[in-house]
């Protein structure tokens, strides 16, 4: 005898597969807070790097600015004394720098000093702390951004090509 396809039950899934589709579910549904504790370590972890890694930027940033104003001084010291050989060259080269320099955050004061030696050669350092916004959970509160600029006469007007 010819067999008989039944087409209605061939287009509903069976009840094997629905029944493993909800143990899937269930199984899911019981173990769904296990990467909780885990997610919430990593995103911690990651976090304070993110952090970390924001403030070390912030204070080369500053650093870099530190160093324009610095150059800029020190080449205007070396420009005036020249002119001038009585020239204060600390206290105009704080003049100067304190023009030049506009931190972007709240820095304290920038501690600069400028000098000249006995061979005219203009030499300044500058430092100042830049205050850390992560970093302070692991017990880092500022860093230190120093900066070094030297400017020289030059001794003879003759060029070499």
């Amino acid at each position: 005898m010819p067999e008989i396809i039944n087409s209605t039950a061939e287009a509903r899934p069976s009840r094997a597969g629905g029944a493993s589709w909800r143990k899937s579910l269930q199984a899911w549904r019981e173990n769904a807070g296990g990467i909780t504790v885990p997610f919430a370590l990593f995103a911690t972890i990651l976090v304070a790097i993110s952090g970390g890694v924001v403030d070390v930027a912030v204070a080369i940033n500053e650093r870099s600015r530190l160093q324009t104003a610095l150059d800029a001084a020190t080449l205007a010291v070396a420009v005036r004394s020249r002119k001038d050989e009585d020239v204060d060259v600390d206290e105009f080269g704080n003049f100067v720098f304190s023009q030049t320099w506009s931190p972007r955050m709240d820095l304290t004061d920038a501690q600069t000093t400028f000098s000249k030696d006995a061979d005219g050669k203009i030499i300044a350092e500058a430092q100042v702390e830049v205050p850390t916004t992560f970093l302070p959970l692991i017990g880092i509160e500022k860093f230190p951004a120093h900066a070094e600029s030297a400017a020289e006469r030059a001794r003879t007007t003759a060029e070499v090509a």
